[in-house]
């Protein structure tokens, strides 16, 4: 199931994911199914590189009738990369690690 009605051309250009991928993977529950049980039922905190990825998985598990209770702690490493290293506008994680050695 695709959530939406196009595949977003940033995320495609990114990713290298095309709409036909998406067509033929497996499923967004079965997905979430296996990322839970890999991360385990003990505490764990979702990182993340940015604002949106957290909304987007929320919405998505919404959008799929898929509880989000599981979504507990999580960190937006670019936040702290931006404020560690002063960084006045967004910087891509690619930059970032390219500056990180």
């Amino acid at each position: 199931v695709i959530y939406g009605k196009y595949l977003d051309r940033r995320v495609s250009k990114i990713s290298g994911i095309t709409i036909e991928d998406l067509y033929s993977g497996i499923s967004f529950a079965y997905t979430i199914d296996n990322f839970k049980t890999w991360i385990g039922n003990d505490e764990y905190i979702l990182c993340t590189w940015g604002t949106d990825d957290m909304s987007e998985l929320k919405t998505n598990c919404i959008f799929h009738n898929i509880e989000i209770d599981w979504i507990k702690k999580s960190l937006n490493i670019q936040e702290i990369y931006m404020d560690k290293f002063k960084c006045k506008n967004q910087i891509s994680l690619e930059n970032a690690l390219i500056n990180l050695n």
